[in-house]
């Protein structure tokens, strides 16, 4: 429609979504471990998401695990998502997204969901080490598109966390903690982005620049649609 367009991954968008409206509301530093279909982080530095030179940062699916925490059950699937414990159900990865699904599985004590929840908390405690050593966050969200009860017994598992700089014994805040926008949150950070944007322009060079290979000049596209003059205005 040649207007301006906003790309941001879910992991970021639910990041921006728990910073202004959710867990992380008051914070400048944190990091959201978005578990879906895949496995991603969404990074945010002094406020502001962070992107990294090719627009992968956060990209944590690609981790290599080390052999104890290798899942023979689940096949080429990402580990610690959704995917991979469809595998280790034998049924299709939208069967289990349905609403009230997993909940049934977790209330009944499923012995698979059991050992997805076991093997992936470990997954988790090894995560939160290497996330709070690099970045040094004020905290670390887990989110994505797991109901609540899967989500607050994964934490619950990871804990006792590992050493790292983040374990200080004055916290106002835990070092580890669930999402409060639950499997919305992507989507109510996607429809933040537009506002964030207009009131942000770091946020809008951000997010107007991810993925291109070229630079644009985004203020002025910016302005176009707002109905502001450009030079181009003025000069004609």
């Amino acid at each position: 429609c040649g207007l301006p367009t906003i790309v941001e991954n879910d992991a970021t968008a639910a990041a921006v979504a728990e910073l202004r409206a959710g867990s992380a509301a008051g914070l400048s530093h944190y990091v959201h471990i978005f578990v879906g279909h895949g496995l991603g982080a969404g990074i945010i530095n002094d406020s502001m998401p962070l992107q990294g030179f090719w627009n992968n940062a956060g990209e944590i699916g690609l981790l290599t695990w080390p052999a104890e925490l290798a899942n023979p059950y689940a096949g080429d699937q990402t580990p610690f998502s959704i995917d991979e414990l469809a595998v280790m159900l034998a049924c299709d990865s939208r069967e289990i997204a349905r609403p009230g699904v997993l909940e049934k599985l977790y209330a009944q004590r499923d012995s698979v969901l059991m050992r997805w929840l076991d093997l992936n908390s470990k997954r988790l405690r090894l995560l939160v080490s290497l996330l709070e050593n690099i970045m040094d966050p004020q905290t670390i969200v887990v989110g994505g598109n797991f109901p609540p009860v899967v989500t607050h017994s994964l934490i619950d598992r990871a804990y006792p966390l590992l050493p790292s700089v983040s374990a200080r014994s004055h916290r106002d805040i835990p070092r580890l903690c669930a999402g409060a926008l639950g499997p919305e949150a992507a989507a109510i950070g996607a429809a933040m982005l537009p506002l964030i944007a207009h009131g942000s322009p770091d946020f809008r060079r951000l997010s107007s620049m991810r993925g291109r290979s070229q630079t644009i000049d985004f203020e002025k596209r910016f302005d176009r649609v707002t109905g502001a003059p450009t030079d181009d205005d003025i000069s004609s």
